[in-house]
């Protein structure tokens, strides 16, 4: 049942589904990253070696970087793509 969790971006996250435990899941993965990132947030699951599951997040973080750039005069243009990746252990080896 894990590996079915695995999703390579958020355009393949499927419609809610209240009657679908995994396809409501991985909509409201998409629907909380979508309302904190924007438009341009990205994510993905992957599920190598079950149990063992990775979960990107990518967002832009140019507001934060202008803000920054502002406070300290500065002109110099800084990253403004950020990510986190959790690799976490769910449930226990088969």
């Amino acid at each position: 049942m894990l590996a079915t969790y695995a999703l390579a971006n958020l355009a393949d996250a499927p419609a809610a589904n209240p009657n679908d435990a995994r396809a409501q899941d991985l909509y409201d993965f998409k629907t909380n990253i979508v309302n904190f990132a924007g438009a341009s947030g990205t994510g993905s699951i992957v599920v190598n070696t079950a149990p063992i599951v990775t979960i990107t997040i990518g967002w832009s973080d140019t507001r934060a970087a202008g803000a920054s750039n502002q406070a300290t005069g500065s002109t110099t243009v800084s990253p403004t793509t950020q990510s986190f990746t959790l690799t976490s252990r769910i449930g226990v080896n088969p």
